[in-house]
């Protein structure tokens, strides 16, 4: 990631410091120098010096062989000890989420120190990434790539893995939010989400242009952008198509082989969904039972005297809880013969015939 005039005001008043002393802000710092890198680095962290010289050597060694980018000044490497110094260097210039920068300016590097912020594997990816940016800056001078060529470098040579699910992407093409490439030169001003989706194009429109058009084609572009041309003189000759013609084969190619790919992560959004769906049944029946005990309780409440009133004509129900009716006692046969009411033939105060 590269860094804007403010920081580098800063890092050039780091570097003389380093040069002098060594040390800042209270952290005192190793330093190490084979050829043309040094390493600065505090006590704590001497068991990344030879890793982290290891990591860059074999990385500049292959990005010499297919970019023709080799070290033309010393590159600085700063292992930052604790979260704070990171902080204190990040504050006001750059945003939260920065992982690791360079300050190409100065040809050098912060990346924070994995034994406190991420595995080593991430400290590695951290270490290329900034050597790429640095490397490019030394071949191009005061000129600039656009940002998306720029980072899309950085993070194919890095290897970053979570830019192979090209999820962010995928989602962006069905909602039509896909970030044109030359806005992708604010993306400092990009809030996290936003900026994970600039780094994730970036990654895929370098990806496409390697994959279609070769590394030569790549090579033929930075000497372009060395020499001063423009953009659109540049990738025609690189590709036969302007800055706008390179941008939409792009594109075509993502809704050709991308534009769905959000769907693989429904399976994952269904098996995530499940057990909420199962707490809500649950809590339905609950509340189900709930409301028939209730019902219950209040049918049993109902004293001798008590009626179970109908709903009148038009009422939308009961006022007392339904209960199914019981079935009558069943007679015997010689009660069938109903006996004659007092005071007619037959009764008691009757005339038997």
């Amino acid at each position: 990631m590269r860094v804007p005039l403010a920081l580098l005001i800063i890092t050039l008043l780091l570097a003389f410091s380093f040069a002098a002393t060594a040390s800042t802000e209270g952290v005192s710092y190793l330093r190490h120098c084979s050829g043309t890198l040094c390493i600065y680095y505090t006590i704590e962290d001497s068991r990344l010096l030879e890793e982290t010289r290891s990591i860059l050597e074999r990385a500049a060694e292959e990005i010499a062989h297919d970019l023709q980018l080799v070290p033309r000044d010393t590159l600085r490497v700063i292992i930052v000890p604790t979260r704070e110094s990171f902080r204190d260097y990040l504050r006001g210039h750059m945003p939260e989420w920065t992982q690791a920068f360079a300050v190409p300016a100065t040809s050098t590097m912060m990346v924070r120190s994995p034994r406190w912020d991420r595995p080593e594997s991430s400290y590695s990816q951290s270490l290329v990434h900034e050597l790429l940016h640095l490397l490019l800056h030394q071949r191009l001078g005061n000129r600039e790539l656009p940002r998306w060529l720029d980072e899309g470098l950085a993070i194919f040579y890095s290897e970053h893995e979570q830019y192979e699910k090209r999820s962010r992407i995928s989602r962006a093409l069905a909602t039509g939010s896909l970030i044109p490439l030359q806005e992708i030169d604010e993306v400092l001003n990009f809030h996290r989400d936003r900026a994970q989706l600039a780094y994730e194009q970036s990654y895929s429109a370098v990806r496409y242009l390697l994959a279609t058009y070769d590394i030569e084609a790549l090579r033929a572009i930075l000497d372009g952008y060395a020499a001063g041309e423009s953009s659109d003189a540049i990738l025609m000759r690189a590709t036969g198509s302007t800055m706008s013609g390179f941008e939409e084969e792009w594109r075509g190619h993502l809704e050709k082989t991308e534009k769905w790919l959000w769907l693989s992560e429904v399976d994952e959004l269904i098996w995530l969904a499940l057990p909420l769906l199962f707490l809500i049944v649950v809590l339905l029946v609950r509340r189900r039972n709930r409301r028939q005990l209730r019902e219950w309780e209040s049918a049993r409440q109902l004293g001798e005297g008590d009626v179970l009133r109908l709903p009148a004509e038009g009422e939308g129900g009961y006022e007392t809880p339904w209960v199914a009716p019981h079935l009558m006692p069943r007679r015997d046969e010689e009660d069938d013969e109903e006996e004659p009411p007092e005071g007619e033939p037959g009764g008691e105060d009757g005339i038997r015939s």
